[in-house]
């Protein structure tokens, strides 16, 4: 019985002998993997391959930069860092020169058609393409022409009175009364806008003159009275020369 007791007691006491030289030989063995993999990723055997598939997918080591609100946009690989590019210049449209003498178109050849884009040069004068159209009864007023006030001020209404008439026009199209082919440079044309009288607009606007008998010099002299445009004061904003 005493034998017995004593055997056991020795297994016991070499199985505890045995886990704790296991122990330690596992701990060995982890702080020699974590040792070896630290070594590993020093040397470099970590990198992309140089040759293989994934020698194709290169690793991209910039950082992201935020473009907006919840958004990333990632840094060009190539070519600098990125630029504001500003907006185009916006076109002008040309002052153009002014017809000395328009030709007035043989009747029988007009008919009405819509025209596009068409660009006020002057308070009167439109040009569609390569030929100008002047509005039939009046004057124009010239684009470097200057008005004076009851001071004797100057201040540039030929170009306050272009830009009137742009403005009226906003780009729409008008329903002018052309020849089917414009032969000259600059033809009289009467044109609609929206079912009104360009021409009769600028009188009554006071930013055009009417010719002799015409059938808006009533406009004309009620703009007068009323001292509109050419005939009054400039408008606000308007650069004013004193005498």
């Amino acid at each position: 019985m005493i034998r017995s007791f004593q055997f056991m007691l020795l297994l016991l006491i070499a199985g505890m002998i045995s886990t704790a030289v296991y122990s330690g030989r596992a701990k060995q063995n982890i702080r020699e993997i974590a040792a070896g993999a630290n070594d590993w990723s020093q040397s470099g055997a970590l990198d992309t391959p140089k040759t293989g598939p994934l020698a194709k997918l290169p690793l991209e080591t910039k950082t992201a930069r935020s473009v907006g609100r919840d958004l990333v946009s990632t840094p060009q690989v190539a070519g600098g860092p990125l630029e504001r590019i500003a907006a185009l210049p916006q076109p002008t449209p040309p002052i153009g020169p002014e017809p000395d003498i328009p030709s007035v178109p043989d009747p029988r050849s007009l008919r009405w058609r819509l025209v596009f884009n068409a660009v006020a040069t002057s308070a009167g004068i439109l040009q569609a393409g390569e030929t100008a159209l002047v509005l039939p009864g009046i004057d124009a007023v010239s684009v470097d022409e200057t008005c004076r006030t009851s001071s004797g001020a100057s201040w540039p209404c030929g170009m306050v009175a272009r830009t009137a008439f742009r403005n009226y026009l906003q780009g729409r199209a008008l329903n002018c009364n052309l020849p089917y082919e414009a032969q000259d440079k600059a033809i009289v044309a009467e044109c609609l806008l929206l079912g009104q009288d360009p021409a009769a607009w600028l009188v009554e606007q006071g930013w055009a003159r009417t010719k002799p008998n015409s059938a808006l010099a009533d406009l004309a002299a009620a703009a007068k009275t009323l001292n509109r445009g050419i005939y009054g004061q400039p408008p606000l904003g308007v650069e004013v020369i004193s005498p």
